[in-house]
């Protein structure tokens, strides 16, 4: 399947050309796809070399999420950049970048990482409109935030919760911006349960800003925020979404990935 990359030429700024090109070839190289992420990875680790690192990271990083938006989840390239960012946090190379304080860092760090996954998460859904190209690049940026965190990439787990609370815990929508939440909450279980599973399953108070960032929907049943109750919560909402396709729009597919997504919560109770 062919990627189109046009939204991103249209958009990306003249600094940003030199870089994009060259992950733009890289990709479309016709080469075994691990050797393609280690490829991917020195190309990225390129252009950092004897830069201040965070300056460029940050937009090689926004560069690689605006590809990512338009990569299909399931296609080649999205396990190619998954593994490439994997590649770059296992080396110990970081002597010739520097931080803003003109300190040597180190690419397990991942500079600016976190940062601009958090800019660029975007909820296209929040509209309750028939947007198409919006709901599936909004797929293809979700599977590569899972993927990357199912890989052990240091994220922030109120990423999967906050979509789990978009979309088991508020008044559900219907037709394709139902769809497509249901499909991004089931693609964060899959890759992710685990991670998931083990912040609820702490004994843990929260400060109040920490409440506020995980802070439960209109549907929640009053429960702590971190705790097995909201587990279970989730699990039994994904099935009554399951049994209420019809009436909400909802296309035959959408009971698969809850099952699937089921599969990977109750494995990850094992």
């Amino acid at each position: 399947m062919d990627v189109r990359l046009q939204s991103v030429v249209n958009n990306i700024a003249e600094y940003e050309r030199d870089a994009f090109y060259v992950l733009k070839a890289t990709l479309q190289y016709p080469i075994d796809p691990q050797v393609k992420s280690v490829k991917l990875a020195d190309d990225i680790d390129f252009f950092c070399a004897g830069s201040e690192v965070c300056g460029v990271l940050w937009y090689v990083w926004m560069l690689v999420i605006d590809i990512v938006i338009c990569v299909p989840p399931g296609h080649p390239w999205q396990d190619s950049l998954v593994l490439a960012v994997v590649i770059l946090l296992n080396r110990d190379d970081g002597t010739s970048r520097y931080n803003k304080m003109g300190k040597p860092i180190s690419w397990k760090e991942l500079p600016d990482l976190w940062i601009t996954l958090r800019e660029k998460l975007d909820d296209p859904t929040d509209m309750n409109e028939e947007l198409i190209e919006e709901f599936a690049g909004h797929k293809g940026r979700t599977s590569f935030y899972a993927r990357l965190m199912g890989a052990g990439v240091p994220m922030s787990v109120h990423f999967p919760i906050w979509q789990l609370r978009t979309t088991l815990e508020e008044q559900p929508l219907e037709g394709s911006a139902m769809e497509c939440r249901i499909w991004t909450a089931c693609e964060w279980m899959i890759h992710c349960a685990d991670n998931v599973f083990k912040r609820m399953n702490l004994d843990m108070e929260l400060d109040d800003d920490s409440a506020r960032a995980i802070c439960d929907g209109p549907l929640g049943e009053g429960n702590q925020l971190v705790s097995m109750e909201r587990w279970e919560f989730w699990k039994r909402r994904f099935s009554e979404l399951a049994a209420d396709t019809a009436r909400l729009r909802l296309g035959r597919e959408t009971t698969g990935w809850i099952s699937d997504a089921l599969k990977s919560m109750d494995a990850a109770q094992q």
